[in-house]
């Protein structure tokens, strides 16, 4: 996505892996688990990543270090395009391993024109 900012678009890059912590999860579910958690217990293909899983203790350092000052930026630069333009469009770009690129893409934008995505 190098390209978007020289299309004019604000773009927020999540460069930690997210078997770190997943910056696109709700973080009142619980703290691991499956790939639904703030921290995945197994990894997309069902394997367990950790021997021991990590303490309430190390998510929760991970969710100050990394998840928190994501949402934070996230946040100013929302208020940054409310305050400019009244209505943003946030687009989540993700891939996912199982899918490939492309139709991760085509997925996106089919739920960007089949839904309202405006905040």
């Amino acid at each position: 996505m190098f390209f978007l900012p020289g299309l004019g678009f604000t773009v927020l890059e999540n460069n930690l892996n997210r078997y770190l912590i997943d910056p696109n999860r709700d973080p009142n579910e619980g703290l691991t688990g499956d790939y639904y958690h703030l921290v995945y217990a197994k990894n997309t293909f069902g394997h367990a990543l950790y021997q021991t899983p990590p303490s309430s203790w190390k998510i929760n350092r991970r969710r100050g270090q990394f998840y928190q000052p994501y949402h934070q930026q996230l946040q100013k630069l929302l208020s940054i395009k409310k305050d400019t333009f009244r209505n943003c469009l946030v687009i989540i770009v993700g891939y996912h391993p199982n899918r490939g690129v492309l139709k991760t893409l085509a997925l996106i934008i089919r739920m960007v024109l089949d839904s309202s995505y405006l905040v």
